[in-house]
């Protein structure tokens, strides 16, 4: 038999004998071969000084004083009423003969073997916890960094989406300040427009006003001097009246109602009809007094109207400047934000 083949047998033998719960099985490391963790594989036991014949004879005497001895027992012993009886007794000299062979404790061996395995064991996974320390050190450490460029990440892409925003912000801007550049073009081209606008209309207002108010002064002129001509006819015509004490207070009622005297006449002729018969010895003086005053009441009526129409233009015309000076004020305010948004954008 071949010492590969041997070697293959011991194998699969001592692989079969770890589920039999034989005591002194040694099953770790697991990923190596029985004869490797027993250590007596051929690498090393060659290592340890032996032949590589006699390495194979100790192969063949394993399965010779095994299986050869098993096969010649159980040969033997085929006729017999007490067969495992008489192998379990066989069985232990042999096992007694053996370690008499050995001049040593057999099992002490196998102990020993075990505590050699066992500290190789604990030496393995001293260095196997090492490694997993180092590799869980590694691992955290990996995970901090992780989360370091997590995080970095998370606020480099924060920034990125604060750039992004900022940079759509400014265009937005840029494009609303070029619209309000453009607006502003216009509005000051239609500000200049209407302020040329205003400003013709201001001469000529001005001017009108101007002439309106020499107007108005000679109006006045004119109506003071009628009104001392009026005062001193309604002095005289007091004197004549003197003699009218009756109708006193219908004449006063016609003097105070000077405005609307047309519109009154017919009445008051009406009225002074019916003191015809009392007044009969001054009618002819109080004929010509009418007449007088009713010429005088005419040209009064004339100069009121031409003042209230004056005056009307006059009040007119102020309006008229009160709400241009209104605008003129808007539109140097307009002309002030303009420019301060002018040198603001400059």
């Amino acid at each position: 038999m071949s010492p590969k083949v041997l070697e293959t047998w011991i194998n699969e033998t001592l692989q079969d004998a770890e589920h039999l719960d034989i005591p002194g099985v040694i099953l770790k490391p697991e990923q190596k071969l029985p004869i490797q963790r027993y250590q007596i594989d051929r690498q090393e036991l060659i290592a340890n000084g032996i032949p590589p014949d006699e390495v194979n004879r100790i192969y063949r005497g394993l399965f010779v004083y095994s299986v050869g001895f098993y096969e010649l027992l159980n040969k033997c012993l085929q006729h017999t009423n007490k067969k495992y009886t008489i192998i379990t007794a066989l069985w232990k000299v042999f096992s007694i003969l053996m370690e008499y062979c050995c001049r040593t404790d057999y099992r002490m061996l196998i102990q020993e073997i075990s505590l050699e395995h066992q500290k190789e064991m604990e030496r393995m996974e001293s260095k196997y916890q090492a490694k997993f320390a180092e590799q869980a050190n590694n691992e955290k450490i990996i995970k901090q960094n992780m989360e370091i460029l997590q995080k970095y990440s998370e606020t480099l892409e924060k920034e990125r989406m604060n750039e992004r925003q900022m940079r759509l912000k400014l265009e937005e801007e840029y494009a609303q300040n070029t619209k309000n550049h453009e607006e502003e073009v216009q509005l000051r081209l239609k500000f200049e427009k209407k302020l040329n606008e205003m400003h013709g209309e201001h001469r000529d207002l001005n001017t009108k006003y101007v002439r309106a108010c020499k107007d108005l002064r000679d109006n006045q002129e004119a109506n003071k001097r009628m009104m001392a001509e009026l005062d001193a006819r309604v002095a005289e015509n007091t004197k004549l009246s003197q003699d009218l004490v009756e109708n006193k207070s219908r004449m006063t009622n016609n003097v105070e109602k000077l405005r609307t005297l047309e519109r009154d006449k017919e009445r008051q002729a009406h009225q002074l009809t019916e003191y015809d018969n009392r007044i009969s010895k001054i009618q002819d003086e109080l004929d010509l007094a009418q007449y007088r005053m009713q010429e005088q009441q005419k040209e009064i009526s004339e100069m009121k109207l031409t003042t209230d129409v004056l005056t009307s233009d006059n009040d007119g015309l102020r309006a008229e400047k009160s709400h241009l000076t209104t605008d003129l004020k808007e539109t140097r305010s307009l002309l002030r934000t303009y420019e301060e948004k002018t040198k603001a954008l400059m």
